[in-house]
């Protein structure tokens, strides 16, 4: 499967080709947003190589179609590397030479330049050679770019003063918001050699970890952050190329980082490109009303006019045909959420894996914060990132395959953020019913842009698990919403979470909406802390027998009271009595989130199928929600120990070889 264009920076890559500084002097280039500047760096000597050089008029005249072409034609990143102005011609003729600590920190200056619109100050003393002490002419090593990266973000990320910098590179390590703090969903390694691979934090996985923080010698003693700076590697393994999903530095086959391998110009290079292709592009920030349309050259007329096998919806029928999962990747904000990448790239082939099992519904979580971010302004959305949304809408249309927009975050918050404050002002809002206006607000100009786009493509969830305390404050709190979608669109398939105590669904189903319940029952099947994690793996069985002394298989789990008074069957009566539409909007992995073990395969697959045939049976149709099914039951935040995992074509995507078969097996891929 051919990998599809789909992050390109055009104005950034033109101002860098057209207005690359003269080699001539001390000068190195910047490129902002619509401006080009020159800054002088005063300290270089005459023996330094420029890795910028005077742009021919050729290119000055060139047209953006030459700038940039497929990047899947320019395979080699020193090529790419030359194309955007990220390295001279000098440099790319010493593809093979070992690079120095000053070009290094000057390579990555040209893509920290593109990234943030300046200079960092850190990058500058590393190439100037601010602290005597440190040799920069030696050659640099893995462990030493690692570093460069992590404190350039962090300069840019805290707010730390910089007089001192032994104190400040100190702050920036050790600060409770630290870049690599965190569960790390984003780092896919293999787990031994016999063909197991899974993700976890860097302390699970690197086997030459001891290296950075117990090593001795000039490497770690020499300059103060050399020693024990982890998080450095950390952060550098987590982040990733928004072109190809590679991170910037990885381990190697034997989980091994090889912290003080020296590099060549070549090596440090292609980690530039993939810093240089790890930012977003520029924020666009428009006002609601300017969001009235996608772009329809990524939603064209013709993807949306074309056959399709998908069922069609309504506020007043659900599907039963939807087998689904739910993704998650755009529903953080805060840089302390799941993996540090809040704003991540979502790939056509992880939607296409998602496809190759058989699913044709996928749950698609989203943040209002993160469409209003990367700095909230009031009344204004990021038009760069709606047209991301708009992409991955694009991607699941062409495979048939329906998008539900599931909201699960409110707007108003940054990537500095703490992640906790951001979830609980989630639930906060929901007692302010002036807010509800502002909500109301950013759904109708999600409903303005995706109007022309129809059901059986795309519907509107509320807002994901409403923390809700009555029927009357849910009525209340969510009409201007779903006046303000009817307002744009008045067929719009709208949907409603079912999940807080006392709720039974009632108050939304009056309004013509539909409902949605979540099933995580017997709760202590899916997590027990009580028990040791050996203990409460070998006790998983299905049918279960819960502490309550019930026996639970499908039928009994529907049937029990999750939410203080109504069951999920419950719901659904609710549903067919008003005349809407019910499914099953979560349903749960068989163990936990927490362990590094899990369940038998056989376990597994009674759960599965049991659980399968009785939204079968029942017309109920679901999402499953582990966040990505791929990453294996346990969810993205952990691998498991005792599973199967397999490379998805040449991309980087591992998938749980049992449970993806199993679900083709449920969705009825041959």
């Amino acid at each position: 499967m051919k990998r599809k264009l789909k992050f390109v920076l055009l104005s950034a890559c033109i101002m860098l080709m057209s207005s690359c500084g003269n080699s001539e002097g001390n000068t190195s280039t910047t490129a902002t947003a619509g401006t080009t500047e020159l800054i002088t760096t005063e300290k270089q000597t005459e023996t330094e190589v420029d890795i910028t050089e005077e742009a021919s008029s050729e290119t000055e005249s060139t047209t953006e179609s030459d700038i940039l072409p497929e990047q899947d034609v320019i395979a080699d990143k020193m090529d790419y590397a030359l194309s955007v102005g990220i390295i001279n011609d000098t440099m790319y003729k010493r593809a093979d030479e070992i690079i120095s600590r000053k070009e290094t920190a000057r390579v990555l200056q040209n893509s920290f330049q593109h990234g943030y619109g300046k200079q960092s100050r850190y990058l500058k003393d590393m190439e100037w050679g601010v602290y005597s002490e440190v040799d920069y002419n030696r050659p640099a090593t893995r462990y030493f770019l690692t570093q460069l990266i992590f404190f350039a973000e962090c300069e840019n990320y805290f707010d730390f003063d910089y007089d001192n910098y032994y104190v400040w590179a100190e702050n920036c390590t050790y600060t409770d918001r630290s870049l690599s703090q965190g569960p790390d969903a984003a780092l896919v390694v293999k787990e031994d050699m016999e063909g197991k691979v899974g993700e976890s934090g860097l302390w699970s996985c690197c086997r030459d970890l001891s290296d950075i923080e117990q090593g001795t010698g000039a490497e770690n003693e020499e300059f103060y952050v050399d020693y024990g700076c982890t998080p450095a590697v950390d952060y550098c393994l987590k982040m990733y190329d928004r072109y190809d999903g590679k991170k910037i530095v990885e381990l190697d086959d034997e989980m091994k980082f090889r912290p003080f391998e020296e590099l060549t110009v070549r090596d440090a290079v292609e980690a530039a490109v993939r810093y240089y292709r790890s930012f977003e592009a520029p924020a666009e920030m428009v006002s609601y009303a300017d969001t009235y349309e996608y772009d329809k050259t990524i939603i064209t007329d013709e993807l949306l006019s074309k056959e399709s096998s998908l069922p069609d919806c309504s506020c007043s029928n659900l599907p039963a045909e939807w087998h689904g999962v739910l993704i998650s990747d755009m529903a953080w904000v805060t840089s302390q959420a799941c993996g540090n990448t809040p704003d991540k790239h979502l790939y056509d082939y992880e939607i296409q894996a998602v496809k190759d099992s058989g699913f044709n519904f996928i749950g698609l979580m989203f943040n209002f914060s993160t469409l209003q971010g990367p700095v909230p302004e009031e009344g204004k959305l990021n038009e760069t990132r709606l047209k991301e949304l708009d992409r991955v809408i694009a991607d699941c249309i062409e495979r048939d395959i329906h998008v539900q927009l599931r909201c699960v975050g409110v707007g108003g918050s940054t990537a500095e953020t703490p992640h906790s404050e951001d979830m609980e002002r989630g639930t906060l809002v929901l007692s302010d019913l002036s807010y509800s206006t502002e909500f109301a607000a950013l759904w109708k100009a999600i409903a303005q842009r995706y109007r022309n786009i129809p059901n059986k493509y795309l519907d509107f969830n509320l807002l994901v698990e409403a923390g809700v305390s009555s029927e009357d404050q849910y009525v209340e709190w969510f009409s201007p919403s779903i006046d303000a979608i009817r307002e744009i669109s008045p067929d719009r398939c709208i949907v409603a979470d079912i999940h807080s105590g006392g709720i039974t669904g009632e108050g939304m189903a009056k309004l013509g909406v539909a409902l949605s319940a979540h099933l995580y029952e017997p709760r202590e099947l899916y997590y027990d802390p009580s028990l040791p994690e050996e203990e409460y793996i070998n006790k998983l069985v299905w049918p279960y027998t819960a502490s309550d002394g019930v026996t639970y298989d499908a039928e009994k789990a529907f049937n029990k009271i999750y939410n203080g008074e109504s069951t999920n069957n419950d719901t659904a009566e609710v549903a067919k009595k008003y005349g809407v539409g019910f499914m099953v909007g979560e349903w749960g992995t068989f163990g936990t989130t927490r362990l590094r073990k899990r369940a038998s395969n056989e376990v597994i697959r009674s759960n599965f199928i049991d659980m399968t045939d009785y939204m079968k049976k029942m017309g109920y149709g679901w999402c499953y929600a582990d966040a990505f099914y791929q990453y294996g039951a346990c969810g993205i935040v952990e691998w498991v120990d005792d599973a199967e995992y397999e490379r998805v074509e040449d991309y980087y995507l591992y998938r749980d070889v049992y449970i993806s078969d199993l679900f083709r097996e449920i969705n009825g891929v041959k």
